[in-house]
């Protein structure tokens, strides 16, 4: 396949963020040949206020993408307690999948997109997201082969053996996506409102591949 065969084709990106539409989505949303739709799970309101909100908005806004549900979970949601809590880790996951189950019903699209296995750079929010797309999803999965390292996260810059085995080695793939200005006008747009959370200014990985499951 080619990027052109998705022109025209509805996109629902599930990412775990505010900004990982940028950081781990720029391969299908800085395309405005594909219909775009967006579900970000926590909006990050709590932890750095409105700006982030604001800065996903104007995104949105700037970049025709249609903004389904921002939603308000924690971030860190993966080290939600399982039990002996007001609110546990099955409680988070039940309103992620209602989350995604709205968004699909609204949107009805021909994909869904989201985080990949490593979860780009080994966030547990990230790999956690992309188990429970994959497992309730109604559409064929877009992810990248996106890898970097990161110390705050289980990570490196390889894919590890046994997660291209499972999802790399033998499915349908589009090739050589380049990094367009997408990237860096996204992230001067969450700079403005001092939202920007991701350590780099540009990744190093400016190039991935996109795999469907």
């Amino acid at each position: 396949m080619k990027i052109a065969d998705l022109y025209g084709s509805k996109v629902l990106g599930v990412f775990a963020h505010a900004d990982d539409e940028i950081v781990a989505g720029w391969p299908i949303f800085q395309d405005r040949e594909i219909d775009r739709s967006l579900v970000i799970i926590v909006d990050d309101v709590s932890r750095k206020g409105q700006g982030r909100l604001k800065a996903l908005i104007e995104v949105c806004r700037t970049f025709d993408i249609n903004l389904v549900i921002a939603g308000n979970i924690e971030t860190e949601f993966y080290r939600l307690p399982t039990r002996y809590a007001d609110f546990v880790l099955v409680d988070a996951l039940r309103l992620i999948r209602s989350m995604i189950t709205q968004a699909f019903l609204t949107v009805k699209p021909d994909y869904i997109m989201t985080h990949n296995p490593v979860g780009e750079y080994g966030h547990g929010d990230h790999r956690l997201l992309f188990d429970v797309v994959t497992q309730i999803a109604h559409a064929d999965v877009l992810y990248t082969d996106l890898c970097e390292e990161n110390a705050c996260h289980r990570s490196s810059k390889d894919l590890p053996d046994s997660v291209v085995m499972a999802y790399y080695d033998r499915h349908s793939f589009i090739e050589d996506i380049q990094m367009q200005d997408f990237y860096a006008q996204g992230m001067e747009i969450y700079r403005k409102y001092n939202a920007w959370t991701w350590k780099y200014v540009i990744p190093d990985v400016k190039k991935c591949n996109l795999y469907i499951l």
